[in-house]
């Protein structure tokens, strides 16, 4: 039953990105995540690379740009569905529309948006739609999922 979600998620890119030309079909490396956001990058930008394990086991990584970041000024959401979501990451553990990132005030933040799993930082479970700054030293859980990151620049 694996490959018959795996095909799934595949079509939900293909759809995404035939709604939206301006991702040039940029297929992300893994399979569990569709992130037409960032794939290539200036060397002067800041960028933030999410590496977690999903709750089948599989690697997630996803990274955020500081352009990008920038032209959404209502940010990035993440969460299981095309419709809802940016970012989509199919996991049981993720509500459709789980979390958004944005960036202001030369941060990055992250805020739960109301999900029935929640949005944690460092262990610190967040209150629904109060966005918290995000840095290199944290660890950011998403339902089930833990992240660690890394910024460069």
């Amino acid at each position: 039953m694996k490959w018959l979600s795996r095909l799934k998620i595949k079509e939900v890119f293909k759809n995404y990105t035939q709604r939206h030309p301006e991702t040039d079909s940029q297929a992300s490396t893994n399979a569990n995540i569709s992130n037409p956001y960032c794939q290539k990058s200036n060397e002067d930008e800041k960028t933030w690379t999410f590496s977690g394990v999903d709750t089948e086991g599989e690697k997630i990584e996803f990274i955020l740009c500081e352009t990008q970041l920038e032209k959404s000024p209502r940010g990035i959401t993440i969460g299981g569905s095309a419709k809802l979501s940016d970012l989509i990451l199919k996991d049981n553990s993720l509500t459709h529309r789980h979390a958004r990132f944005s960036y202001r005030d030369d941060n990055l933040y992250v805020e739960d948006l109301n999900s029935y799993n929640g949005t944690e930082v460092d262990g610190v479970l967040l209150k629904p739609f109060e966005p918290r700054i995000l840095s290199s030293d944290n660890t950011l859980t998403l339902g089930e999922i833990k992240f660690t990151f890394t910024q460069k620049n």
